[in-house]
């Protein structure tokens, strides 16, 4: 399966087309998903004709991911910044004032408290939730001269109206933004549609237009505007494709911007270890970062530290990441086997007492992958607390265990526990 797009990836910094680039961060999560699918991403010239692409197609066989620019080939590497490279406090003034969205939660809390040891005092934050209780308290206390709250719904035109109101009425005492407003929506892509895609993308995506359109029509020069996308956009998450495509989408809005705001930088980070959504997964989908993704976890004051001291140099994108191990953009090769003639499958039986067994060996699988030691096989899956990421995970585990391509819609039917296992069984034999 190749996948084609136009201006999708910036190979000599050119601008990148927004839809193009989410469908690169799309098809990275459905790899994820479906190896077997044997995903390939290929990048060409917006002017070329039809042969181009054939030959592009042939041309590029065997490289997972690439791009062609005149009769040059490039795949896609992750550089890493020379240990000598010179750090930099970024400017942080007392007069001026910092707009952060997605800024009630832990993570806009932590960044504010960095902000004021750098000697900040004015806060503008923006969210979607009304704070209460302890994490409203949290934030009262904050030491600073002024703040002020905004709960705004960017699904409605008016909060992404409001929003541009705010920036515009402090044009003068802007000091800096941070957007890292976002939506962590666990599904898979077979299970996905249009509302779905709109609650992640609408804050991730829109938002960041209105603000960077805002501090580009400004009468005064903002110190710094800083973009939270993820590292996911580049290596793909299993059950997180909406949240690929926006991280995908953001990354290439700040190549559109990056001419008119000389300050801006997109930061694809890797998971922080204590605050933002990675810290609320189980230890299952945390290895799954680590082992499969070769991502570990960032220390939250190491991650800040790197936020607010960069290196200087004068790319407008920047990976932020503890990697595990090497990274690559590789697809997964599945085998197989068909028995051969005569031959007596054993995970197949069509006998009562092989169906038992079958029965038996994906009960396993779905206890194990729940991290349950008991199975009510006649509760939904939601019920028993899977989620779109464990179904993509029992689906790979039973297609390897039973040597089978089963479809991962039998995974999402709203049905009891017992009768995906008999679908499944079905399709053993």
């Amino acid at each position: 399966c190749v996948l084609v797009t136009s201006n999708g990836v910036s190979v000599a910094h050119e601008v990148q087309n927004i839809l193009s680039s989410s469908a690169w961060g799309l098809a990275r999560a459905l790899r994820q998903e479906l190896p077997e699918m044997n995903i390939r991403l290929l990048d060409v010239p917006a002017d070329c004709d039809e042969n181009f692409v054939n030959g592009a197609v042939g041309a590029t066989k065997g490289h997972p991911e690439s791009a062609i620019r005149k009769s040059t080939i490039y795949t896609p590497e992750i550089l890493k910044i020379d240990s000598n490279i010179e750090l930099a406090a970024l400017p942080v003034f007392k007069e001026k004032v910092y707009v952060v969205t997605g800024a009630l939660g832990e993570l806009g809390y932590q960044i504010c408290k960095r902000l004021i040891q750098m000697g900040a005092s004015k806060f503008i934050l923006v969210g979607r939730r009304e704070l209460h209780g302890d994490q409203k308290r949290k934030f009262d206390e904050l030491d600073c001269l002024h703040k002020s709250y905004h709960v705004l719904n960017f699904e409605d035109s008016r909060g992404n109206q409001e929003l541009t109101q705010i920036l515009r009425s402090e044009d003068k005492n802007l000091g800096g933004v941070i957007h890292c407003a976002g939506s962590i929506m666990d599904k898979a892509a077979y299970h996905l549609d249009v509302d779905f895609f709109k609650e992640v993308l609408f804050p991730k995506v829109d938002v960041a237009r209105q603000v960077l359109n805002a501090v580009k029509s400004g009468t005064s020069r903002c110190d710094f505007v800083l973009l939270f996308s993820s590292i996911v956009s580049r290596t793909g998450s299993k059950g997180q494709s909406v949240y690929c495509a926006a991280n995908a989408a953001l990354d290439a809005l700040g190549t559109q911007f990056k001419g008119d705001i000389p300050n801006l930088r997109v930061i694809n980070w890797g998971p922080w270890a204590e605050v933002g959504g990675f810290s609320k997964l189980n230890d299952r989908h945390k290895n799954y970062f680590h082992e499969t993704l070769g991502i570990q976890a960032i220390q939250t004051e190491a991650a800040l530290d790197a936020l607010f001291c960069p290196p200087q140099n004068k790319s407008s994108h920047l990976i932020i990441a503890q990697l595990t191990k090497r990274f690559a953009f590789k697809t997964k090769e599945i085998t197989f086997n068909a028995p051969a003639d005569g031959a007596t499958d054993n995970s197949s039986k069509s006998t009562k007492e092989g169906h038992h067994e079958n029965k038996m060996k994906i009960e396993s699988i779905i206890k194990e992958v729940s991290g349950s030691e008991s199975l009510d096989t006649e509760k939904t899956a939601a019920q028993i607390g899977l989620d779109s990421m464990m179904a993509v995970e029992i689906r790979a585990l039973v297609n390897e265990s039973f040597q089978i391509k089963t479809s991962l819609a039998i995974y999402f039917e709203d049905r009891p526990i017992a009768k995906t296992i008999e679908a499944i069984i079905q399709h053993i034999g």
